[in-house]
């Protein structure tokens, strides 16, 4: 006789069987494509972090965000969490560790987080150009012209 979970006898009927079974496999696949879109943008090499809205609730002001960041030194896709406006409250947790309706939300938003990861990649060379153009001019009047 087949054993449950805690080493009793399973006797769910065969169609919770094959439903829990298909409901793993596709949790299996569910975690499988957000583990290869963190690889992916990891492997960009980009170096930013971005982020995207996956749930806001108006009258509460709870909002989810899928973040692309660093967490414990390492890139990867987060879930932060908390009351809108109050910084000090929010979480922040690999989104490994959501429940399985949020990690599915989490892959509606894969593309527009990419969009946002190279808008903010592009917005930060720019800022970071005008920056090096300006230092760059000032040593150039310090020095008396351009470099050698």
């Amino acid at each position: 006789m087949a054993r449950n979970r805690t080493g009793g006898p399973d006797v769910r009927p065969p169609e919770v069987k094959a439903l829990e079974e298909d409901l793993s496999a596709t949790t299996h696949d569910l975690n499988a494509v957000l583990e290869r879109a963190e690889a992916t943008f990891t492997a960009m090499n980009l170096g930013v972090t971005a982020s995207v809205a996956l749930f806001v609730d108006d009258e509460s002001d709870f909002c989810q965000i899928l973040t692309f960041g660093k967490f414990n030194h390492r890139w990867c896709l987060m879930l932060e969490s908390g009351p809108d406006g109050d910084p000090d409250l929010w979480r922040t947790a690999p989104i490994g560790n959501a429940s399985r309706e949020v990690r599915a939300e989490a892959i509606d938003r894969l593309e527009p987080l990419y969009r946002e990861l190279l808008k903010t990649a592009a917005a930060e060379t720019a800022a970071l150009r005008t920056k090096v153009t300006k230092a760059s001019s000032f040593l150039d009047k310090l020095t008396g012209g351009g470099a050698s």
